[in-house]
């Protein structure tokens, strides 16, 4: 069966890029399907603060594997002093969102951005179809599941109902958990992973002035990047590696051939 029209669930980094280069390879048209009001940030671009960096760097981060430049160029037109570091993750945001823009407005009537949830999908003949929270439908010849992560797991032992109202925050970027607190007051962070530093980059950008604990299974904390040396390389051909080379085209010869 010919595929003409693929549905994507998500519209954070994962759709966003499948829609962007289904459209940039003449693909099938495609339907984003997002629940949130804006598309292509999901939750680890949408972050409110500058401070939330990327881990990798900008050279290391483009969104076009056959372009491994192209967010360093955009960069360099955009944000010029960033340019070649971290750059913060709402900046990232802000590129793949332009991504997805353009994408849109060089074929409009290839791609098509739906703002509701997805909440069934179902066999339909040779197709699906996708139910909408609001009560409309979406039919597919092929469907693409990209819904992000999911929410984090409560550790087992804390039982969020039996506290107080406002104490335990499940998931640190729902809302602005810096809301009510005072200097007075002490925050316990459960991990020490990249999120941790998210968070007391946070609350002391909004003037948090209490103890910040940060409890860890193992005592680790995230290592800093270490400088980066070119390798120099050898570019004389190694005999063990042409004769591998050798063997896998005489091989996929043979296969090609058949018996």
């Amino acid at each position: 069966m010919a595929i003409d029209h693929v549905a994507i669930i998500g519209g954070g980094f994962s759709g966003a890029l499948q829609a962007i280069n289904l459209l940039r390879h003449q693909g099938p048209r495609a339907t984003l399907i997002e629940r949130r009001d804006v598309a292509a940030r999901g939750v680890a671009y949408s972050t409110a603060h500058p401070d939330h960096l990327l881990n990798v760097r900008a050279n290391n981060m483009s969104a076009l594997p056959q372009e491994p430049d192209h967010f360093e160029r955009w960069l360099a037109r955009r944000h010029p002093a960033l340019a070649g570091g971290f750059a913060p993750r709402l900046v990232y945001g802000d590129y793949l969102a332009e991504l997805l823009d353009d994408a849109r407005r060089a074929a409009p009537e290839r791609l098509a951005l739906i703002q509701a949830e997805a909440v069934d999908l179902r066999r339909d003949g040779d197709g699906w179809r996708i139910a909408l929270g609001d009560g409309g439908t979406i039919a597919a010849d092929a469907v693409i599941l990209a819904p992000g992560n999911l929410p984090p797991h409560i550790p087992a032992g804390i039982a969020p109902d039996a506290l107080p109202p406002g104490c335990f925050a499940a998931e640190p970027w729902s809302g602005d958990i810096a809301d009510g607190l005072t200097d007075n007051d002490q925050i316990l962070v459960i991990g020490t992973g990249l999120t941790m530093i998210d968070i007391a980059l946070l609350l002391d950008a909004r003037g948090f002035g209490g103890r910040i604990i940060a409890l860890s299974r193992r005592g680790l904390t995230p290592r800093a990047h270490a400088p980066v040396v070119p390798a120099a390389l050898d570019e004389r051909p190694v005999p063990e590696a042409i004769a591998l080379l050798r063997h896998v085209r005489a091989r996929s010869n043979q296969v090609a051939r058949g018996p």
